[in-house]
């Protein structure tokens, strides 16, 4: 049987029919989407026993990695794990050149893991022997030359959970211990309302007070249940004129060839400065809705998180789109976001994608009121990021790109269009 684009469409609903979870993936090229469907053929086979434990993501910056090749095909992998949910890393990974994006291909043997689970607000060292995979004279080689990374996953590679991980060398006779996670009392607790004023004064009132706590995140999400019954009351006498955000296999395209948000990274690479995902909390823990399950399709730039890194590590969000069911859109008059009971009058001219189901606007304005405050304030609070000129310069020309109406109607697609 020929493979086709209605097959993908298919297995995705079908998929989606059994778990509840929409299939996401940022553009690639058309042997990537065979790999995927085989991925999800596999997977359906297993959905309702494996559910729970496959489809736990964690967001970009609740996860924090940074490796050291120590020689003879050792790795050890410094983990920081700060979700609320155990990571377990699957015992499988992909060996990768910056250069090209191309995967070395293994010899035969197997990798060797050692510790792969790691507790909520934990970390630890994570040790890999790759030789009898890619061979230890070969592996002292390739990280003597430098350019390679690891995709580590917790979920099969096929849900956001495909981690980034840049490995350096160790010099020559010495192993260096991994770096030490910052000092708590170096990160920032600032509320919401106190860094960004001026949105906080056109949240809703009674809303107001959630984005005036202080504290860390976690500390946030703590009252979120409130939020949400909080928003509850504020909208029933609405009832269906505020539309809510749709599930949707929206995603946003890699950049167009020849785009470079920074010179100092390779021409290949340009396209792993950015990440996305859905998510139902804003980087301070904030709900970007009204009701549980309720997401927005977020774009993050990636800044380096050690002096002298080009690659990107920690995520700062710098564009939050919403999609919407046409028919929901067409007889409403509002929608919520962020706190914030917003006409749709207001936000026509956001409006970036429409299909004959769907309707999308893009509504960063409604997360920060100015994106250099906005990611000083999110690096302030990880205390773990190597925040300078050439990073500043990094998130605007993303935020710069993807925050263009033209560019953003020509970069959104359907997942496997």
């Amino acid at each position: 049987m020929r493979y086709t684009q209605e097959n993908a469409r298919n297995i995705r609903a079908r998929f989606t029919e059994k778990t509840g979870v929409p299939l996401r993936r940022r553009g690639g090229k058309p042997a990537a989407r065979l790999v995927l469907a085989a991925a999800v053929i596999a997977a359906l086979l297993t959905a309702t026993a494996l559910a729970a434990d496959l489809f736990s993501p964690l967001a970009g910056d609740e996860l924090s990695l940074g490796a050291v090749y120590e020689g003879n095909g050792i790795v050890s992998v410094q983990v920081e794990n700060r979700s609320n949910k155990e990571l377990k890393f699957q015992k499988q990974l992909r060996l990768m050149r910056w250069d090209t994006a191309e995967e070395i291909a293994p010899g035969g043997g197997n990798v060797t893991f050692t510790n792969t689970a790691f507790a909520p607000h934990t970390g630890g060292v994570m040790t890999l022997d790759l030789s009898p995979a890619y061979g230890a004279a070969a592996l002292d080689a390739m990280f003597a030359q430098g350019g390679y990374y690891l995709l580590l996953t917790n979920a099969n590679f096929v849900f956001g959970q495909d981690w980034i991980c840049t490995v350096y060398a160790a010099p020559a006779g010495e192993t260096p211990a991994p770096e030490e996670t910052p000092e708590p009392a170096a990160i920032s607790t600032a509320a919401p309302a106190e860094t960004d004023a001026a949105l906080a004064g056109r949240v809703e009132d009674t809303l107001r007070p959630y984005f005036e706590l202080p504290g860390d995140v976690l500390q946030r999400r703590a009252q979120n249940p409130e939020y949400y019954a909080a928003c509850a009351e504020l909208l029933a006498p609405l009832g269906s004129r505020v539309a809510r955000p749709a599930p949707s296999d929206l995603v946003i395209g890699d950049a167009a060839e020849g785009v470079v948000f920074d010179a100092s990274v390779p021409a290949d690479a340009q396209r792993l400065i950015c990440s996305e995902n859905y998510t139902t909390l804003d980087a301070y823990g904030l709900p970007v809705g009204a009701a549980p399950g309720e997401e927005a399709l977020v774009l993050s730039a990636l800044v380096p998180q050690r002096k002298g890194d080009t690659d990107g590590g920690a995520g700062i969000p710098v564009v939050y789109l919403f999609p919407y069911f046409r028919e929901d859109v067409e007889n409403a008059d509002f929608v919520f976001v962020h706190g914030q009971l917003v006409p749709l009058s207001e936000i026509e001219n956001r409006r970036v994608y429409e299909d004959e189901r769907y309707v999308c606007y893009e509504l960063s304005a409604y997360f920060y009121t100015n994106v250099q405050t906005h990611a000083e304030t999110l690096c302030a609070q990880r205390g773990d990021v190597c925040w300078n000129d050439a990073a500043r310069q990094r998130v605007q020309n993303v935020y710069d790109y993807y925050t263009d109406a033209e560019t953003l109607a020509k970069r959104i697609e359907h997942l496997g269009a």
